[in-house]
């Protein structure tokens, strides 16, 4: 008569292949929750730069009596800088983008930027478009749109 307490060698390797598909399976899922966990740190990062940016430009101009002085331009004749001027409170904030970062008055505001530019609409010279690109492992493309107060 024979034992019977014990495991077959096709028993245990159908509980090896079996045991290998859920390390996989387990490892593929670990793997993607990982990946969107990076990928939504980097957007996250990405939208917070651009929002300083926004925070301090909308502050600029919102108020009454702002106007557009001067651009600064790359050599390929891009808008990388804007000066706005406060008629009403004399002051003159000067917007620039160098070195992958944007600079207001010389102070560091936004950093891991790819680009900056600035655009005037032709039909309403009191709107600016602003293009800026961030970097990281998800590179963020957004275009504003501001109206200056006449």
């Amino acid at each position: 008569m024979r034992n019977k307490k014990g495991i077959t060698l096709i028993a245990l390797t159908i509980y090896v292949i079996v045991f290998s598909i859920i390390i996989g399976i387990i490892t593929t899922i670990t793997s993607y929750f990982y990946n969107n966990v990076i990928n939504f740190d980097e957007t996250t990062k990405s939208y917070a730069e651009i929002n300083k940016f926004n925070m301090y430009f909308l502050q600029d101009i919102k108020e009454e009596g702002v106007n557009i002085t001067n651009f600064l331009e790359d050599e390929n004749k891009e808008k990388i800088g804007i000066t706005l001027y406060n008629s009403k409170s004399y002051e003159t904030n000067i917007y620039k983008f160098e070195n992958n970062a944007i600079y207001r008055n010389g102070n560091l505001i936004c950093k891991n930027i790819n680009s900056l530019k600035f655009k005037i609409d032709q039909n309403n010279k009191n709107i600016i478009n602003i293009y800026i690109e961030t970097q990281g492992a998800i590179i963020q493309n957004r275009t504003m749109i501001y109206t200056l107060k006449s």
